[in-house]
């Protein structure tokens, strides 16, 4: 998916979040507003396909 649908997605707030990501991510010490603001602003460093 690129970055330009996915920012789409959070400015709409058209997506969520599963369980097990939050969990995982509160654990890290990473709110979703900090997600959110790393797929406004940030840009895709690397693909893996």
């Amino acid at each position: 998916m690129e970055i330009e649908k996915l920012q789409q997605l959070v400015k709409q707030r058209n997506y969520y979040f599963y369980k097990h990501a939050l969990i995982e991510a509160k654990k890290d010490g990473i709110d979703p507003k900090d997600i959110e603001f790393a797929i406004l602003h940030g840009e895709i460093i690397e693909e893996i396909i």
